[in-house]
């Protein structure tokens, strides 16, 4: 799922403008085509990224803020050389020449961050709110009349209000945009080139011989915001949990920035060297993280079927999700019992073929004790033994479930002892992350916490669970 077009509207509209301004100029080369690279290498991660913060990480990662700017420098200097060059050439003129181009792109860059937060800040709620009563009112328009669509739209509208009274900041990214545009490093870096430049008796040859031995050109590429970049995402990494390979990835990338920093003479890695080494950890985890996923997928399909075919047997089957909708939904509930042995029995044949794990191996490994212990489990630890020990054995084509076990199974499901009573601590670690990055109380501000619901099964206890 792409991510919100408010925020990245926000956060991209100022390369946006620069990008058009080139444009307008019809300046050409090199360095054009680099800096719409990169541009639209931004606009395709808006596209793959649906957390704000994972956005961010890659492009601080991926340096495609500064190698933007950089791009964008060369091309306005090109134009101003070009300029100096019919009026002829002078040390004096080129250095304030210099100095200008570096005070307006700290202007630019101040300009641009604020245009971002005011822009994140504006209150277009009703007409965000309009859309969403429009989108709410066009299902299912064909049997229904003006009056009653008219009627669907007014209290789709009277929600979303209600909704905003409780999340008052669920339309405002002002602070989000603010952190995620960290220009302060960056700004300070140029104004230390400034005050080179303008250092009494200072010539342009000294200028810029200067600034390179001192790494000032370096600081000014803002590579030390990429190393802000990979601890935000070790920390990203955590709160979402979702391999040991996600977090030992970010942690390795923190890791061979200090260790290409400390072999620079100005601490700060060569970007270059830095891509190249974070590309070569992309390489050497993505095996691992690919495999993970898929075996976490393939054995959380069995498990949900598992308790779909159980669930089929109950009384209470045609009348709830995912047969209530079926045009017959007690013929729909027998053909779950027929159907879904066959297919959880290929599904277990597919694991074991391609991930070497049979259906008893899930319970032990990696990827089901990680699940359990950071909580991202849905199932309690009771109907998941349910499932294996009680369904399984029985879920075989041609048979069906005992009479007992229906009755044990509807018992479960309601006196809700199916969900992990600590199905929320996922998004409590989440909201913690998100409210040290960006204020207490900010993820409240802006989303809906869900209820927690009945749920009267016993917390997980990894060392009784018989995997």
């Amino acid at each position: 799922m792409a991510l919100d077009p408010m925020m990245t509207d926000a956060l991209l509209g100022t390369f946006r403008n620069m990008v058009q301004e080139i444009k307008e100029k019809q300046s050409t080369g090199e360095d054009v085509d680099k800096m719409n690279e990169y541009f639209d290498r931004m606009v395709e991660l808006t596209q793959t990224h649906s957390d704000m913060s994972a956005f961010n990480g890659q492009m601080m990662q991926e340096n495609l803020y500064m190698k933007f700017s950089d791009h964008y420098g060369r091309v306005l200097s090109q134009a101003a050389v070009a300029e100096q060059e019919e009026k002829g050439y002078d040390d004096s003129t080129l250095l304030k020449q210099s100095i200008d181009a570096l005070k307006m792109a700290i202007k630019r860059l101040q300009d641009g961050k604020q245009e971002a937060i005011a822009l994140a800040r504006e209150d277009n709620s009703e007409e965000i709110m309009e859309k969403t009563a429009n989108i709410a009112s066009s299902q299912g328009t064909i049997k229904m009349s003006k009056k009653d669509l008219a009627r669907l739209k007014k209290r789709a509208f009277k929600e979303s209000r209600e909704d905003l009274a409780k999340t008052p900041n669920m339309y405002n990214d002002d602070v989000e945009v603010d952190v995620l545009n960290n220009i302060e490093p960056i700004v300070e870096a140029i104004q230390n080139l400034i005050d080179l430049g303008e250092t009494e008796g200072m010539t342009l040859p000294r200028f810029l011989s200067t600034q390179m031995e001192k790494g000032l050109d370096k600081a000014m590429e803002g590579l030390i915001l990429v190393r802000d970049a990979c601890e935000g995402d070790v920390a990203f990494q955590k709160a979402y949990a979702l391999s040991p390979y996600h977090i030992q990835k970010a942690e390795e990338t923190v890791k061979v920035y200090d260790q290409l920093a400390e072999q620079s003479t100005f601490n700060i890695p060569e970007s270059d060297e830095l891509e190249f080494c974070t590309e070569k950890l992309d390489y050497k985890y993505e095996k691992d993280i690919n495999k993970w996923e898929e075996i976490v997928n393939r054995w959380e399909e069995i498990l949900d079927d598992l308790s779909e075919w159980s669930l089929s047997y109950t009384s209470v089957a045609p009348y709830i999700d995912p047969w209530k909708g079926a045009d017959n939904p007690k013929k729909a509930t027998i053909e779950s019992q027929k159907i879904l042995p066959g297919i959880i029995q290929e599904r277990i044949r597919l694991l074991n073929k391609y991930f070497g794990v049979s259906f008893e191996e899930i319970f032990a490994h990696p990827t089901f004790k990680w699940k359990v212990e950071q909580f991202t489990i849905s199932n309690s630890q009771e109907f998941v033994e349910f499932l294996k020990n009680v369904v399984y054995v029985q879920c075989k084509p041609f048979a069906d479930l005992s009479k007992g076990d229906i009755d044990e199974r509807l018992k479960l499901y309601n006196e809700k002892r199916e969900l992990n009573p600590e199905h929320l601590n996922p998004l409590k670690r989440y909201i913690s992350y998100y409210d040290n990055k960006f204020g207490e109380g900010r993820y409240q501000s802006k989303n809906s916490i869900p209820e927690q619901g009945e749920c009267n099964a016993k917390a997980w206890v990894w060392s009784e669970f018989g995997g």
